[in-house]
């Protein structure tokens, strides 16, 4: 089933910005296995990350390698988190990527009938 995750952050977008930066660093060339869709947004109280995977499992993987020890070190000794992160899992319906292309109408009339 495809994953998706949102996670909205009360940290200013710098704060995510280094974080990104570090992990793209830490990851080099290397695509994220099962990794689809990455981005994060400003939001009036902090930022917005959005993420959708191949699985759950890529996610929690991912994370628990390279992401949280990133975190961690960001964290530690920083000023407390003025609210909690908001944690929003969800299934991904209708995902349509560059790679996956868009089907020709000739393609789906064939395949509906």
């Amino acid at each position: 089933m495809t994953y998706g995750l949102m996670v909205t952050l009360p940290l200013p977008i710098e704060a995510y910005q280094a974080i990104h930066s570090e992990v793209m660093s830490t990851q080099g060339d290397r695509p994220v296995p099962g990794l689809l869709v990455h981005f994060a947004r400003a939001t009036a109280e902090g930022y917005q990350l959005v993420e959708v995977w191949e699985s759950k499992q890529d996610s929690d993987r991912f994370s628990e390698q390279v992401v949280n020890p990133i975190v961690d070190r960001h964290a530690a000794g920083g000023p407390a988190l003025s609210a909690a992160p908001v944690v929003e899992e969800f299934e991904v319906l209708g995902l349509l990527t560059p790679a996956a292309g868009l089907p020709r109408q000739r393609d789906a009339q064939a395949t509906s009938t």
